[in-house]
């Protein structure tokens, strides 16, 4: 899972993450189907076949091949190159074959790894081999739409219209007529936007003042 990880970390920022998925399968038949294929030859008697490491090989290879001078810093070695890494990778599962050890999971390593290098090079020639496949996924991901309800909302506010030539009335407020000490404010303000401070009276200037207090 480490390797998966880092291996598809980069492929997926070299090739595009919405390839790994279809990468990594794809690559998994590949394994199993060499598997299928050299495990009569090999095991006469039968056996199985376990695990996604072949499938994982498929990313590795596909990193290796689009960047091989990446370089990834390994634990006690430093710093190597992709290349290198998957070259590695490699020989050791040849060497297996040659020793007759887990042929059957190094052949499906092999043919993961094989497919890696051929999507790549399909890729490079302009053939996406994962685009029917990331087709058909985004189809059954597409979620069914539901018309929604429209909304009528009820308008509450009032809007007036004043001709923009019409004077303000500047008259104040009859003796009673106030509703609050915000509209007998807003007068006033309006009083000095219009006329100026020196329109106000003693009571207005006092009032004013209070309010700032506040």
């Amino acid at each position: 899972m480490l390797i998966l990880y880092w291996f598809g970390r980069i492929a997926g920022d070299l090739l595009g993450d919405h390839r790994m998925l279809p990468l990594y399968l794809y690559s998994g038949l590949a394994g199993a189907l060499a598997y299928l294929i050299t495990a009569p030859l090999i095991y006469p008697g039968g056996s199985n076949l376990h695990g996604a490491s072949a499938a994982i090989m498929g990313i590795v290879a596909a990193a290796g091949i689009t960047a091989p001078d990446y370089q990834m810093r390994l634990l006690i070695i430093g710093d190597v190159r992709l290349k290198y890494i998957v070259a590695g990778l490699l020989i050791i599962y040849i060497v297996g074959i040659a020793n007759m050890e887990n042929v059957g999971g190094h052949m499906a390593h092999l043919g993961g790894a094989a497919f890696g290098f051929f999507y790549v090079h399909m890729l490079r020639q302009g053939r996406d081999l994962t685009r029917g496949f990331r087709r058909l996924f985004s189809w059954l991901q597409k979620p069914t739409r539901i018309p929604s309800r429209t909304i009528k909302r009820k308008v509450t506010m009032e809007v007036r219209h004043r001709a923009a030539n019409s004077k303000t009335d500047m008259r104040p407020p009859q003796e009673g007529s106030y509703m609050g000490d915000q509209e007998r404010l807003d007068f006033i303000l309006e009083k000095i936007k219009k006329s100026g401070m020196n329109s106000l009276n003693e009571e207005e200037k006092k009032f004013l003042h209070d309010a700032s207090q506040k």
